[in-house]
């Protein structure tokens, strides 16, 4: 047995906040904030958790891990060796020591004769994947179960992750190869339901992967007695507590002192960090709204009441990159919430069903007036209040309360609405009343897969030709990952210039609606090929310093990248300035450079990196702008986020660290994002059978005829 010296910290306990896998023998660590005992015991065995066999609740249950060897034992290790497979080995052996002693773990090795797969991407072939988007939590499930047809939909998920859940589905062990992406990613794949064949087939053609079968026999371990964990909450270790990670009761109220410090910590992080806090909203009304919040914090509050009150402050700054997150325990217990089954579109104002998701269905293209007794408008204010892009966007929070289930979601975080939802509305000129009961998020995502047929995934870059052969369409739908044919989005735009030269296309309709944003660096590529002579892309990237205090909240041990010093010059200012960004100094324009006519559809969904590539593509002139405005800020916006997590109520800040500065000049565009030359609106029968009013208009301006075929 480990003697209790071994260890500097040895815990195990619930589920933390903290996901991320920190792994580095060489330093006698092993901190996990959710991992299950079978992946555990893998590590200590030295197997893949598909060849860990033993009780079904080893992989169902995830607990947090912060071991760490103490000094004497990592220097006696090292004396006996500094071979870093030797320090591995006997960190293994220790933590298989520890395991047994707590947990009374035993088991024995055997070899199997055991059919086992391994996740692999088929050779020759790209990954037809798409990256998923930030923050989004993993989820992997079949929306149609039960069906002729199985689809598996895959949310924000590892290769990991997915072998593992082929496992238990194939009932054999599958393990991903190590030479598959880190990255977490988005599918949706299709095959025969209970036809094994079919998957596999599906696998390829849809994904890129196969599963390879290696018939040899292989070593499991097979686990003969193991205890669940015994733990006190009291014995959190610092390197778990101190970032957050142990997610609070829901129900648990804090003081007014604990709030206050809450506060301070928000208030400070912002002021330290973002550096431009002040671009949009001048500092003496962020004073104004910072000691407002303060005055109310003179009664104990929840974590999620604490949230509703900080939540539009935050918002105040009017940076889309900064808004408040609830904290983990209201996060984990929404995805059991029952919420609206609505997804609505918010028009001039006005609340429309664009999809009733409910058990009964049937309100498509209703109005609603109140909800719960509550007008919509009172509903509607305080949601808008906290949904924001950069500056005064009119665009960014009726698009984001329209699409994702966002209005569902905000209508129980921010206005308190529960179920069941007592609807007042108003349809084909009648006003009526309906109850519908709540449904969980997952419940209303199968609903909405299994009612309504989304559109193909094509990739995140499309490039069409119409029948004309004068008018290309390109459509971007995020600066991110690769495009329909599998190849990188900068190797796609060459291939679509190119062909633009060639094929002798004139006009080029450009289609960045619903993009989000992603590299920065894309964003600038594609610039390139607007523009015959060198150019500025970024005129400053600023970061205040180089070490903050509220470094000590955040969840990542290296907040900053470990070049940081590299990447910057401080400047007269006193401030650091960005020197090693890719988009940083004077550019070069691509090849084959367009100088056609450029017809841009934009709408609220458009931000981040989409916005810095349209300002630009503005401020040069020539190009016209079609949709709504722009949820990006003109002149630049912030990013590089560090999550900080306030110390009491856990409620998680995401500060940006570095400002960027567009090299534009001129302030006629104010602090609004990229307005379109012919606005576009609406109705909501337009979105109830699908009418793109947008595009309709850009082909009138390509002088395209309607309706018009692709080649």
């Amino acid at each position: 047995m480990a003697q209790p010296s071994a260890w500097q910290e040895f815990y195990i306990g619930p589920a933390a906040f903290m996901q991320r896998l920190v792994n580095d023998y060489r330093r006698g660590m092993l901190h996990a904030g959710s991992i299950s005992l079978k992946s555990l015991i893998g590590i200590a065995a030295g197997v893949p958790e598909a060849r860990i066999l033993g009780p079904d609740w080893m992989d169902a249950e995830h607990y947090a891990i912060a071991a760490t060897l103490s000094d004497e034992t990592r220097l006696r290790l090292r004396t006996r060796s500094e071979d870093p497979a030797r320090l591995a080995e006997d960190f293994k052996n220790l933590l298989a020591e520890e395991l047994e002693q707590r947990l009374h773990l035993q088991f024995h090795r055997e070899t199997r004769d055991r059919l086992s797969y391994t996740l692999q991407a088929v050779q020759g072939r790209p990954l037809r994947l798409r990256p998923a988007p930030p923050r989004e939590r993993a989820w992997i499930g079949l929306s149609r179960p039960g069906s002729r047809d199985t689809t598996l939909n895959v949310r924000s998920a590892t290769f990991h992750q997915v072998a593992n859940w082929l496992q238990r589905y194939l009932k054999q062990p599958v393990t991903a190869d190590p030479g598959l992406p880190a990255d977490a990613f988005s599918f949706r794949l299709r095959w025969k339901a209970h036809d094994q064949p079919s998957l596999f087939t599906a696998l390829k053609q849809q994904l890129g992967l196969e599963l390879a079968e290696d018939p040899r026999s292989q070593e499991f371990v097979v686990v003969d007695r193991v205890e669940r964990p015994a733990f006190s909450l009291s014995a959190v270790p610092a390197s778990l507590a101190s970032k957050g990670s142990l997610p609070p009761e829901p129900s648990a109220r804090y003081t007014p002192a604990q709030l206050r410090l809450d506060l301070k910590v928000l208030r400070e992080a912002l002021e330290e960090g973002h550096p431009g806090i002040y671009r949009f909203t001048p500092k003496a009304e962020m004073d104004r709204v910072f000691r407002d919040a303060g005055k109310r914090l003179n009664h104990p509050l929840t974590a999620l009441d604490f949230y509703r009150l900080l939540a539009p402050v935050v918002a105040r700054v009017k940076c889309g990159h900064t808004s408040l997150l609830p904290a983990r325990a209201n996060d984990d217990s929404l995805a059991d919430e029952p919420l609206i089954p609505l997804e609505v579109a918010i028009l001039n104002g006005k609340v429309y069903i664009a999809r009733d998701l409910s058990a009964g269905g049937g309100l498509d293209g209703a109005e609603i007036a109140s909800i719960n007794g509550v007008a919509i408008g009172r509903i509607l204010a305080p949601m808008l209040a906290v949904t924001h892009g950069d500056g005064d966007s009119a665009t960014a929070g009726p698009y984001q309360l329209s699409h994702r289930q966002g209005f569902a979601r905000n209508l129980y975080l921010i206005a308190g609405q529960r179920s069941p939802f007592h609807i007042r509305y108003v349809k084909d000129g009648r006003t009526a009343e309906t109850s519908l009961a709540g449904l969980p998020s997952k419940i209303i995502r199968d609903v909405e897969h299994i009612r309504y047929e989304d559109r193909p995934a094509h990739g995140n870059a499309t490039w069409r030709i119409l029948q004309s052969g004068s008018t290309g369409v390109l459509t971007i739908a995020s600066f991110s990952g690769e495009a329909e044919d599998g190849t990188p989005l900068a190797v796609f735009f060459e291939r679509a210039f190119t062909e633009i030269r060639d094929k002798h296309v004139s006009r080029l309709i450009l289609d960045v609606r619903d993009n989000g944003g992603g590299e920065d660096k894309l964003g600038r590529i594609l610039f390139s090929y607007f523009v015959d002579k060198p150019f500025r892309y970024y005129r400053d990237l600023i970061v205040n310093k180089l070490s903050f205090n509220f470094f000590q909240y955040a969840l990542s041990r290296q907040p900053l990248p470990a070049n940081v010093n590299e990447m910057v010059k401080p400047g007269p200012d006193g401030k650091y300035h960005v020197v090693g960004h890719p988009n940083w100094g004077i550019q070069q324009p691509a090849s084959p450079h367009f100088g056609g006519k450029a017809i841009v559809l934009i709408n609220g969904g458009s931000f981040s990196t989409t916005c810095e590539f349209l300002s630009m593509l503005h401020n040069q002139g020539g190009a016209t702008f079609i949709g709504e405005e722009t949820a990006g800020g003109y002149h630049g916006d912030a990013g590089t986020t560090v999550a900080v997590v306030l110390p009491n109520a856990r409620l998680i800040l995401p500060v940006p660290v570095v400002g960027y500065y567009m090299a534009i000049d001129g302030t006629a565009q104010g602090s609004h994002g990229i307005r379109p030359d012919f606005p576009v609106e609406y109705s909501i029968d337009d979105i109830l059978v699908g009418r793109d009013r947008a595009m309709e208009v850009a082909l009138r301006q390509a002088g395209e005829p309607e309706p018009v075929g692709v080649r």
